[in-house]
């Protein structure tokens, strides 16, 4: 299988997961209001992180469904602002 098939397929199955996960989610189609606080969960995290365009491990997705849905988008937006530097790993 190429890298590139391979790839869409990955991409589909996570697709799946997420609508799975997070049912009511095609209801959104054409629906440009606000999320509200309430309707942010780690699928949904996952989703703007996918639709970002690089997707997000576990970790990643932890952090931002812990934040509201603004404090998300200014995380992804802002990104010059975010603290990057590397943090101790413990034993």
């Amino acid at each position: 299988m190429s890298s590139r098939l391979l790839a869409l397929a990955m991409s589909f199955a996570a697709a799946t997961a997420i609508a799975a996960a997070a049912p009511g989610l095609t209801s959104w189609t054409n629906d440009l209001s606000p999320i509200t606080p309430s309707d942010w969960n780690a699928a949904r995290a996952a989703h703007l992180l996918e639709r970002a365009g690089f997707g997000g491990a576990p970790d990643d997705v932890a952090r931002l469904a812990a934040m509201t849905p603004q404090q998300a988008v200014d995380w992804l937006v802002d990104y010059e602002r975010v603290d990057n530097r590397a943090k101790p790993q413990t034993p």
